[in-house]
């Protein structure tokens, strides 16, 4: 199941048109894809991180995230938009990701929620996400 972050077929069309992307290759399968596009200066919104089902639960979609982090390093805020009803993504989303839950609302017949996550990073975790994206590069290239 695709971590679905738009919440209308025009954002969806609009975040594959106008974001930045980057491919999962396992060995030499495309298993994952994650999209973010920049709004404002250091502030981007997560269109899309998608893992096949069959590669879920190794710990990609968690690593897939904290690249896009690493490769990222003026963000100062990040948001996403996902359905309310789906209780594993929310949960991956905070739990794994450290996003906050923002606000609900109705869009087109479905509740979503929005999710945001502010930069307070200290230098220290800086480093800890250069090293966790040098063993990314390794485990996935």
């Amino acid at each position: 199941a695709a971590l679905w972050t738009a919440s209308t077929k025009e954002e969806m069309e609009a975040s594959i048109e106008d974001s930045i992307k980057y491919i999962v290759i396992y060995g030499t399968i495309p298993v994952g894809i994650i999209s973010v596009s920049e709004k404002t200066k250091g502030y981007y919104h997560l269109g899309c991180l998608c893992v096949i089902p069959k590669y879920q639960g190794m710990g990609i979609d968690t690593q897939l995230f904290r690249y896009i982090l690493s490769v990222l390093p003026d963000w100062k805020q990040i948001t996403l938009i996902t359905p309310v009803d789906k209780e594993q993504i929310i949960k991956f989303y905070t739990r794994r990701c450290g996003f906050r839950l923002g606000n609900k609302v109705k869009v087109e017949n479905v509740e979503v929620v929005n999710f945001y996550m502010k930069r307070d990073i200290p230098v220290y975790l800086e480093e800890k996400q250069k090293f966790e994206k040098e063993i990314f590069d390794e485990k996935f290239r």
